[in-house]
């Protein structure tokens, strides 16, 4: 897999993040990273009735166009943005998670500066109604989940408030866009434990809310890991560099999308979101809890995940989901929305046998399976989907619902 540098031509954004090598370690990490190759096909030998043979270099339809409405009342409209990047919509607002576009080059990452792409972010968020987003949130603070959010947030504009860990809350304060914290950005440490109601950055509510769940993050390889730590505060925007993007506390989420408050705000949508393999049991929710609304969806990570077995299988058997989207699997050192391989290191066979671990947690039969409506071009099953970036996905809540419990 050859090395890529910037697709982008065009002058720098002000406040530039620039990234330098990180360390010994890192930089000889990268570089084997670079010569080791990865997988671009997926061919599982389970009998997926719905999913042959697919190569992702090479896909045989484009990605899902979006929904001719976006948020009716009664259904979920999903866009995957690739990495742990997601757009949820539902009533008319909505949320993202880890919205990165721009895609610097392997050897530019870390050997080299690194500037926004202005083009990549706008294609990224073109067609989306980003009118619509109330708050942003990430799981984790590496630069292929928060990197962009600084210019992400010139073009929200608005009133949007953004969920980060403490590391990322002080990797990104000196932005002008974002502000230090406790004004649009919302320090996921220091929330109050158990469900906190989103909310844009004056104070209104939004149809969701989440419970944040202390996680953890796959090694990179073997016992490697990249980027391990706490940003600590004090950087301006010019001298943030890629090694002081440090992961942080990673977390998990469950998010619940809400009813109309006239109703008594009942859960219609359960989703629970990933954006970094975990061993077991970290990040796994409480269990049970009376009225508690089962899973719908669960958003489960491709990446790094051969270095945390048994995972997915051990999570997904504890939540039983209604349906699984497979994501951070592509190649996010390049250009976004092009047709490409897997992330360095996920070779075919690490591929094929996450997806039949995720088909073998997920027999089942008291729980119904609630795929997608419409057709997705990624290869899919009736139990999960692989969507390719930038395709948009429409879910129907299911007839349960459960109201909130008391604070």
């Amino acid at each position: 897999m050859p090395p890529e540098s910037s697709n982008s031509k065009e002058a720098p954004v002000s406040g530039a993040v620039r990234m330098r090598p990180a360390g010994l370690r890192g930089t000889a990490l990268l570089l084997v990273l670079a010569g080791a190759g990865c997988g671009h096909v997926v061919a599982p030998d389970v009998p997926f009735q719905h999913a042959p043979r697919f190569d992702f270099r090479n896909p045989p339809c484009h990605a899902a166009p979006a929904p001719a409405q976006f948020a009716p009342e009664d259904s979920v409209v999903v866009r995957y943005l690739g990495a742990g990047g997601l757009y949820i919509g539902w009533r008319g607002e909505a949320l993202l998670t880890g919205p990165f576009f721009s895609n610097p080059g392997l050897w530019r990452s870390g050997l080299g500066r690194i500037r926004p792409n202005p083009e990549a972010i706008r294609r990224g968020l073109e067609g989306m109604p980003t009118g619509t987003v109330g708050a942003v949130l990430a799981g984790h603070s590496h630069h292929d989940h928060i990197a962009d959010l600084p210019w992400v947030a010139e073009k929200l504009k608005g009133d949007v408030s953004f969920y980060l860990n403490r590391s990322g809350a002080n990797a990104l304060e000196g932005f002008p866009a974002l502000g230090p914290p406790g004004r649009r950005i919302k320090v996921l440490e220091e929330l109050k434990e158990g469900w906190t109601r989103l909310s844009t950055a004056s104070g209104k509510a939004l149809p969701f809310r989440m419970l944040a769940l202390p996680s953890h993050h796959a090694n990179h390889l073997g016992p490697i890991k990249l980027f391990r730590g706490e940003t600590r505060t004090g950087r301006s925007p010019s001298r943030l560099r890629n090694r002081h993007l440090k992961e942080g506390q990673t977390y998990a989420f469950v998010l619940d999308l809400l009813g109309a408050e006239e109703e008594g705000s009942p859960v219609r949508f359960r989703i629970y979101y990933q954006d970094a393999a975990a061993k077991t049991p970290q990040g796994f929710p409480p269990e049970g809890g009376e009225g508690e609304h089962p899973y719908d969806l669960a958003v489960v990570c491709m990446a790094s995940a051969q270095w945390v077995k048994p995972y997915p299988d051990d999570l997904l058997r504890a939540l039983k989901p209604r349906h699984v989207l497979v994501t951070h699997y592509e190649n996010f050192f390049r250009p976004w929305g092009t047709e490409r391989g897997f992330a360095p290191l996920l070779f075919n066979r690490h591929a094929d046998r996450f997806l039949e671990a995720v088909d073998a947690a997920l027999t089942k039969d008291d729980i119904p399976d609630s795929p997608p409506g419409g057709k997705i071009c990624g290869p899919s099953a009736p139990p999960w989907t692989m969507p390719l970036t930038g395709e948009w996905m429409v879910f129907r809540p299911s007839q349960e619902t459960a109201s909130l419990p008391e604070r």
